[in-house]
């Protein structure tokens, strides 16, 4: 769930569609390890916002556009 000074709990987008890769962002894994990388989409993300996850809150990187290996392993489908 994102972070929004003034917006309410109820309010706040969260990520869907996720998929877990593996740490070098190329393959599936359907049990994430210790280490793993996530992919997800937010269908409305400003920017300098923070995830709320299970560990404490995660500093988001710029939006790009989705790299080319990504691709065939995450489709967006609009909510």
């Amino acid at each position: 769930m994102l972070s929004r000074p003034g917006v309410e709990r109820a309010n706040l987008q969260a990520p869907y569609d996720e998929v877990f890769l593996d740490l070098a962002g190329s393959n599936v894994v359907t049990l994430p390890q210790s280490r793993f990388r996530v992919v997800f989409f937010l269908h409305e993300y400003v920017g300098q916002e923070l995830l709320h996850t299970q560990v404490g809150l995660l500093a988001l990187p710029d939006c790009s556009e989705m790299p080319e290996r990504l691709r065939s392993l995450s489709v967006y489908s609009p909510p």
